[in-house]
């Protein structure tokens, strides 16, 4: 089977975002189910690294207003261009997006050749519910242009759902519900393609302490850790709590704990209550390494891949109920979960840092829970079996 797979704002390898870490892992899937796959991303983030997973071209961008965007590729002459070439030289049998931009114009060009791929939204959020709460925590758009943008993201997805995708695939059975329900989808229609994780086994004590050193993690440390882009709005929200209320509240409570905040954009720091320590290549590492792991996250739409991560790492976590949405973990077994990032958060992190105990059962309970949800071999079947269905399904019409 050949697959052309079309993400947003990003490129395939070294994931820095969630929706990255989703396109980058579809992608890997399917080409471990022996299909080939073409990838078409933005000329903006070429790198030879792509090449090792698919095969892949790159399209140049629209320029609106000063900033390079896809949220226009319908309108973009040499994305289309760039598109019409593949298809017509790839033939392939799925045409796969991970934003609905794009999709209508791609629906036309297909009509011009003798063979119609199937059309997959692979969304990785119900993209206008996301678009308003993102656009509302943006202060760089004045109010007409968030309300525009809120209005052009719906309008466009509505009209993907509805009459260019066969069918739309959700990161959670929240988002499938809510796509079933915003849109008047068939529920045949819409398909919940878990994220998927390789449980990775508990490291042994010699090895988690050559790991912790690499970190400048002490031994009588307690490692409170975040992982989040800064681009993405209620990550950096949750950096400057952590930074002005969190870290302060609790190491005066309990002066062995050590704060770290991970990922694409924040800069290398070491302040008085938290160390910065940017992108990390192999995150595993750094989770494996701590103790506990947060997610402070008052807003955002979607799952947070970040919590996954964390469970796959066995990690005792506290989030909010925000953070935790779309994961149908169980409270107090697998994760600890409060409102808000207020006194209740301060209070439920300074017990896990002042329990071992209770941070090991919470770490054993979210790697089972990840093992059993969120298998990557498991996952992986899934979406091959869909895609082969979605193929055989279009060759009887």
């Amino acid at each position: 089977m050949r697959i052309l797979a079309i993400p947003s704002s990003y490129g395939l390898s070294a994931p820095i975002s969630g929706g990255q870490n989703r396109f980058a892992q579809l992608v890997e899937m399917q080409v471990a189910n022996g299909n080939h796959v073409i990838v078409l991303e933005p000329n903006s983030y070429r790198s030879h690294d792509d090449t090792q997973d698919a095969e892949v071209h790159y399209s140049k961008e629209g320029q609106l207003t000063g900033k390079w965007t896809t949220a226009f590729r319908d309108m973009n002459p040499g994305f289309e261009w760039r598109l019409w070439t593949l298809l017509k030289r790839t033939a392939p049998d799925i045409v796969e997006f991970g934003h609905p931009s794009g999709m209508t114009v791609c629906g036309i060009l297909a009509r011009l050749e003798k063979k119609r791929p199937v059309f997959v939204y692979a969304a990785h959020n119900v993209e206008a519910d996301f678009a308003d709460e993102a656009y509302q925590k943006d202060s760089s758009h004045g109010s007409v242009r968030k309300r525009l943008n809120t209005l052009y993201a719906s309008f466009l997805e509505r009209v993907v759902c509805g009459y260019v995708a066969d069918h739309v695939t959700s990161i959670s059975t929240k988002d499938r519900a809510r796509f079933i329900q915003k849109y008047g989808l068939r529920a045949s229609k819409v398909t919940a393609i878990n994220p998927a994780r390789r449980i990775l086994p508990p490291l042994s004590p010699e090895a988690r302490t050559r790991l912790r050193q690499e970190f400048g993690i002490r031994p009588e440390q307690v490692a409170v850790v975040f992982v989040g882009a800064r681009s993405h709005v209620p990550n950096a929200e949750a950096a400057a709590a952590i930074e002005d209320l969190i870290a302060p509240a609790v190491i005066a409570k309990d002066g062995r704990a050590r704060f770290i905040i991970a990922g694409a954009g924040f800069p290398i720091a070491t302040l008085k209550n938290v160390n910065y320590v940017g992108y990390v290549k192999r995150i595993q590492d750094l989770l494996m390494s701590s103790d506990v792991a947060i997610a402070p996250i008052e807003h955002g739409a979607g799952v947070k891949l970040k919590v996954i991560d964390y469970m796959a790492a066995g990690l005792a976590i506290l989030s909010t109920r925000k953070g935790i949405e779309g994961i149908d973990a169980i409270e107090g077994e697998h994760v600890v979960v409060v409102d808000h990032v207020d006194h209740k958060f301060l209070e439920a992190l300074v017990e896990l840092v002042g329990s071992p105990e209770r941070r090991a059962r919470l770490g054993r309970g979210a790697r089972n829970f990840a093992a059993a949800q969120y298998d990557w071999d498991r996952t992986r079947k899934e979406a091959g079996d869909l895609y082969g269905r979605l193929v055989r399904e279009a060759s009887l019409r």
